[in-house]
């Protein structure tokens, strides 16, 4: 009797996974989803909306951590930002933080903007005489406004300065919920802080550690333009953040 011939098999052989290959597909996996963080929130209108069936605001961040190493761009306009934030000085010493705003080159003056706060003491003291500093460098300056109402205040310089960050009326950013930002205090000793903003009492609010320099700090947007400016800390971190569609209202013709 002839031995019957085995049938041959019409499935090639399992190989292992490679496991390059599966590094290559989690790395891939993970850049997605922070590109989608990024460009997942929406910039609306000035005043803090709540989303679809009424959703609550996403939670603050818990520090200064801020989105992930990914945030590359944010960070490089928060560098920006720096050079163009000063310390504001009175007879108590420093007080907090303001930032060049507009200058107005055909009289030779620099506008500063800042949180009423900062300058409060010098109001109460009856003068509006303050400084703003960098390094060794002092500048004189005079309270122009102070607005309860936003928190905000205006310095005059009789100097043309720098680098302003909002030079045209209508060239601001309009800050949203879940925004990206950054806070940008004076001073090479404290560092900026990245997180996203929050809604609490129809209000704007974004997490810092808490130190006064981040008081009168300008918050800039991921597009690289001003959104608002921190007028006010809470004693859990919390920063109320005005932004500047109200500074158009009280501060700056716009």
């Amino acid at each position: 009797m002839s031995a019957v011939p085995r049938a041959r098999s019409t499935h090639a052989p399992l190989r292992a996974p490679n496991p390059g290959a599966i590094l290559a597909a989690a790395a891939y996996a993970i850049a997605a989803f922070a590109v989608y963080q990024l460009v997942a929130p929406v910039l609306g209108g000035d005043a803090p909306q709540a989303g679809a069936a009424g959703a609550a605001a996403p939670p603050a961040t818990t520090g200064l951590e801020g989105l992930g190493p990914e945030d590359l761009a944010l960070r490089a306009v928060a560098g920006r930002a720096k050079t163009s934030a000063y310390v504001v000085e009175g007879a108590g010493g420093a007080q907090g933080t303001g930032f060049l705003a507009w200058v107005r080159p055909r009289d030779g003056t620099s506008f500063v903007l800042t949180a009423r706060s900062v300058v409060a003491g010098m109001l109460a003291e009856g003068t509006r005489a303050v400084y703003v500093k960098r390094g060794n460098r002092f500048w004189p300056a005079r309270i122009l406004r102070a607005d309860p109402n936003t928190g905000l205040a205006v310095l005059r310089l009789q100097t043309v300065l720098e680098r302003p960050l909002w030079p045209l009326p209508g060239e601001r950013a309009k800050p949203a919920v879940g925004a990206p930002v950054a806070v940008v205090p004076a001073g090479s000793d404290v560092p900026f802080g990245e997180g996203v903003l929050t809604a609490q009492e129809g209000r704007f609010f974004l997490r810092t550690s808490g130190e006064r320099a981040y008081l009168g700090a300008p918050v800039v947007a991921d597009g690289g333009r001003l959104a608002g400016v921190v007028v006010e800390l809470r004693e859990n971190g919390d920063a109320q953040v005005a932004p500047l569609g109200a500074a158009c209202r009280r501060v700056r013709f716009c």
